[in-house]
């Protein structure tokens, strides 16, 4: 399968891959760890309120659409 995504500059196609690595990374490893790989510093991705306070929680909605059938790697 081959997914493009397309789009002039600002449109926001480099947070869709971001967020797809983020998901990958939630699925593996702790939140902590997940989101120090993300661009920029962590307290960036929350918000902030003056220039040394920063939003303590953030919450993250994720919609899947999957098939009813699936199979795993050992076709199941």
């Amino acid at each position: 399968m081959l997914t493009v995504v397309t789009g002039v500059n600002g449109d926001g196609k480099s947070n869709l891959c971001d967020a797809w690595q983020l998901l990958a990374r939630l699925a593996q490893v702790d939140l902590k760890r997940a989101f120090s790989k993300q661009r920029g510093h962590t307290r960036q991705i929350f918000t902030q309120y003056d220039e040394d306070e920063y939003a303590k929680k953030r919450e993250f909605i994720v919609e899947m659409l999957v098939n009813r059938k699936i199979k795993d790697n050992w076709g199941r």
